[in-house]
């Protein structure tokens, strides 16, 4: 398998924290067919832990205090890691 990218963990509440199943998902390229990488399974308790925390940032004003976006920007490049760090989205 070629590697393109493989998430080792997810980013929830301004922490890269691994999932609580600690299991992951196979990325597949759609021309080829063929394994590109891996990322962690989100459960449910995973999904729970990320809602709390962004219910707790929009309470304390969040990141984005100005609407322009620029301080999600920055945490993108921030903890993108390989797989981000060339990406254009």
């Amino acid at each position: 398998m070629e590697r393109i990218c493989e998430a080792e963990r997810m980013l929830i509440g301004g922490e890269l924290v691994e999932s609580v199943t600690g299991e992951w998902i196979t990325s597949i390229n759609p021309a080829t067919e063929e394994p590109i990488g891996r990322v962690p399974a989100g459960s449910s308790e995973d999904v729970d832990r990320a809602v709390q925390a962004a219910e707790k940032a929009a309470r304390l004003g969040g990141i984005d205090t100005d609407g322009t976006g620029r301080g999600h920007e920055s945490l993108r490049r921030r903890y993108s890691g390989p797989c981000g760090r060339d990406s254009k989205n």
